[in-house]
């Protein structure tokens, strides 16, 4: 599931869903998500750039964080600006619910399981289009059945109520925890609405995006449990 909202009439940040070839285990999608340092025309027309740069390097690589290295390196060469941004991209094998992600200096993606507190995934690199020389490392893990991967950009955490305390991250926890059906489009809805009513106001003062994966368990008789009767992405 994912929701994007832009804080005016063209936002800064991105997801995306490439469908890359099949591996050894089935098939591989790439899984993208980020935010460009600026909001507007500029940041829009950046974004862009980067997307169908990401798509480019992403299609001919199995490793995230090559494919984030090369990503760097187009975007100093092909563009002329200060901007910059931050990506967490990933590739998902929704049959063995493997997951390989590298971050460059994005918000760190919190793995959930039903009842127990999220683990921050803290690994990261630097952002993209600062300099030439970076690397990035590139880690596996399983989402377990049952479980929940959510990213999302600072537009979440650092939202503002009117007594200047932060959304956060502990608050983003406590809501997916607090929702009986974790369907994926349904977790990324209820954080879109969340937003503005704990801000109190209708307009965005930042650019919004989350992005949830939900890996469905089967009871013993392969029926889906109470928490996964709908299905998540």
């Amino acid at each position: 599931g994912a929701i994007w909202k832009a804080a005016r009439e063209v936002g800064g940040d991105f997801y995306d869903f490439i469908p890359l070839p099949a591996g050894p285990d089935g098939p591989r999608w790439g899984i993208a998500i980020a935010d460009v340092a600026d909001k507007g025309v500029p940041a829009a027309l950046f974004m862009a750039l980067c997307r169908t740069l990401l798509r480019s390097v992403a299609i001919h690589r199995t490793d995230p964080g090559k494919a984030l290295a090369r990503l760097n390196e187009l975007i100093l060469s092909d563009t002329k600006t200060d901007l910059f941004v931050s990506v967490l991209y990933a590739i998902w094998e929704p049959q063995t619910g493997r997951l390989s992600y590298a971050n460059a200096g994005h918000n760190p993606p919190l793995l959930f399981k039903p009842e127990v507190p999220a683990v921050v995934l803290k690994e990261h690199g630097m952002v993209l289009g600062v300099s030439e020389q970076v690397t990035f490392n590139t880690k596996t893990f399983t989402i377990p059945q049952g479980g929940l991967l959510l990213l999302y950009t600072d537009g979440v955490t650092e939202a503002m109520d009117p007594d200047g305390q932060f959304f956060g991250v502990p608050r983003l926890e406590a809501l997916v925890l607090g929702l009986e059906d974790w369907n994926g489009q349904h977790v990324a809805s209820q954080i879109g609405s969340r937003i503005p009513a704990f801000t109190g106001e209708p307009d965005l003062s930042d650019d919004l995006t989350a992005v949830v994966l939900h890996r469905q368990s089967q009871s013993a008789a392969g029926a889906p449990s109470s928490r996964e009767q709908q299905h998540g992405v």
